[in-house]
């Protein structure tokens, strides 16, 4: 079963985006960077309550990658993701849908647990996040 966890945004520098929200979220603390070295990207998360949070997502070294094309369209709304209590069957779910699969990798973010893009025919990208 899927539950909601975090929406992705790209951003160019991680820092930048703390100040500002932390001004917009009064009182909200963000988790520290974690490097996702398969993904080429840092990480850092909001949680603003109500079980909702932020994941920040900036290009790191400069190897090209999702983040760096999102940026590059001026779209910073990445991805949204749920964490998913039965992984592989969710994922197999989730493409019966209609959505093909990305890649399935394991994230420093989520300690090293499976986690797997997803792209819908309009484009939208869902992660999934092993429990």
């Amino acid at each position: 079963m899927l539950k909601f966890h975090h929406i992705g945004v790209a951003v160019k520098r991680i820092e930048e985006m703390q100040s500002l929200y932390q001004n917009v979220f009064a009182g909200s603390v963000f988790s520290e960077k974690v490097l996702v070295v398969s993904q080429g990207v840092c990480v850092s998360f909001l949680d603003v309550g109500n079980n909702f949070r932020f994941e920040f997502v900036s290009q790191q070294s400069g190897a090209p990658n999702a983040v760096g094309a999102f940026l590059n369209r001026n779209s910073p709304y990445y991805h949204v993701a749920f964490t998913a209590s039965e992984f592989n069957e969710d994922a197999k779910h989730l493409e019966n849908c209609g959505l093909k699969r990305l890649e399935t990798f394991k994230s420093e973010a989520f300690e090293m647990k499976r986690c797997a893009f997803f792209i819908g025919p309009d484009h939208h990208i869902i992660e999934i996040i092993e429990e």
